[in-house]
């Protein structure tokens, strides 16, 4: 029997009406109620780093103003260096003869990454508070650092904030200055950068005034992001920004071909935290990504989409394949080739879920014609070979996907090496392959 045998009547009496039937789309990723009314009118500009680090005026409230000569203190160590910057401040020293001190000294942090001080009312006591953040980076292989602020306070220097120890992403850079909550006070992004064998990893801090001192007011605070480009985007509707990160590639072979992707914070005014609101993943060239899009709006029952996404995966030769270039030909072809095979299968499920059984048919010719026995992509035949068995025989769609199931378990490495693309993309299971109905 062939799939063109199979009729409305005949699934009704198997009882799978279901089977036609859209699956539920996935949930969307949750989006705070608050901040995310998003007016966007630009991105920010980077703030411009100062070429030179000449005292400049500033409102240092009832504290004394720097005075000449005075030296700063060594910098025995960047992550217990709190004390000696206030008593420095206190003792009458500059902030930037500190910042060029510490540039001599190699252990400053914005070496190419972020600003080397800054000044800025945090608290809107109309005094500013000063910020420098100190990195070891030829004595510690993490190159792990502090960022400390100074506020004054009844006449003295305090240590109002100090980033902390994070074995992850140890080292902060001074990423910009401004009031990106819109309540009219300026706020402190920090950057914080972990670095492997081959990437780099970036998460943020947003140090805000809140209940009488300054935090840090993102949410997941130890969300980290590979090889990251920052963007604030805004105003939105309440004067807030968002903030996205985006991840733009994994340095590991190991990781297989990186899809870009993005994450968006928005401003939860009333929890008083940047809260993820959208993950995106971004267009990608990687024939493997058509194939993991077209399995996703399989999921969501958008069939048309799906068929045209397994479509470019068989036939559409701009497509990236992977290993890139220099590699052997033969081996890219034969990688290609099986994701056409599992395309080609994918295609079957499909058109069975449209009910358009000889649509389901052609692609199952089209399937064991393209990927003999002993070719690549011959798993994938197989693997339609057993559904095609199984559904005209008893019209139970779920029931084929089982059996299916035991063909992949039976030849487990085979079907796994033919969609493993890194550990950066998806690993299939036999229930993935051919998924059943809930």
């Amino acid at each position: 029997m062939t799939f063109r045998n199979i009729t409305i009547a005949t699934l009704l009496a198997s009882g799978l009406a279901a089977c036609g039937a859209s699956a539920a789309t996935p949930e969307a990723s949750p989006i705070p109620s608050q901040g995310l009314t998003s007016t966007t009118t630009s991105v920010r500009e980077p703030p411009a780093a100062p070429t030179t680090l000449t005292e400049t005026p500033s409102p240092q409230g009832d504290c004394a103003p720097p005075v000449a000569d005075v030296p700063p203190p060594p910098i025995d160590d960047v992550l217990d260096y709190g004390d000696e910057f206030i008593a420095y401040l206190n003792a009458g020293g500059s902030v930037e003869r500190l910042v060029e001190f510490a540039d001599e000294l190699g252990v400053l942090s914005s070496l190419g990454l972020g600003l080397p001080l800054a000044r800025a009312d945090l608290n809107g006591d109309g005094a500013q508070e000063l910020v420098v953040s100190l990195v070891n980076w030829v004595d510690d292989p993490q190159q792990r650092g502090r960022l400390y602020v100074a506020m004054c306070v009844s006449g003295e220097y305090r240590l109002g904030y100090s980033s902390p120890d994070n074995q992850y992403s140890p080292t902060p850079h001074i990423e910009d200055v401004f009031d990106i909550t819109a309540d009219g006070l300026d706020d402190l992004i920090i950057r914080r950068r972990g670095c492997g064998a081959h990437t780099c990893f970036v998460r943020l801090e947003v140090v805000a005034w809140t209940d009488g001192e300054l935090s840090d007011r993102m949410d997941p605070a130890e969300f980290s992001w590979p090889t990251t480009a920052i963007e604030f985007i805004g105003p939105a509707a309440d004067g807030s920004y968002q903030i996205t990160m985006t991840g733009t590639g994994v340095g590991s072979v190991g990781a297989g071909p990186y899809r870009e992707r993005s994450v968006t914070w928005g401003w939860d005014r009333l929890a008083l935290l940047f809260r993820i609101g959208e993950r995106q993943l971004l267009p990608s060239p990687w024939r493997i990504h058509f194939v993991h899009d077209g399995d996703d709006r399989f999921a969501a029952g958008d069939y048309s989409q799906a068929l045209e996404l397994y479509d470019r995966v068989i036939h559409d030769l701009t497509l990236q394949d992977w290993p890139p270039g220099p590699a052997d030909d033969e081996a890219v072809e034969a990688r290609r080739l099986e994701l056409a095979g599992y395309a080609r299968f994918r295609r079957i499920l499909t058109h069975i879920k449209l009910e358009d059984f000889e649509a389901a048919e052609a692609d199952y010719q089209d399937l064991i014609g393209s990927h003999p026995a002993g070719s690549s992509g011959s798993g994938f035949a197989r693997m339609g070979e057993a559904f095609r068995s199984e559904f005209t025989a008893s019209g139970d769609f779920n029931l084929a996907c089982f059996i299916v199931q035991e063909v992949v378990a039976a030849s487990r490495d085979e079907f796994r090496m033919a969609l493993d693309y890194g550990y950066e993309n998806r690993t299939y299971t036999p229930a993935d392959l051919c998924p059943t109905e809930q």
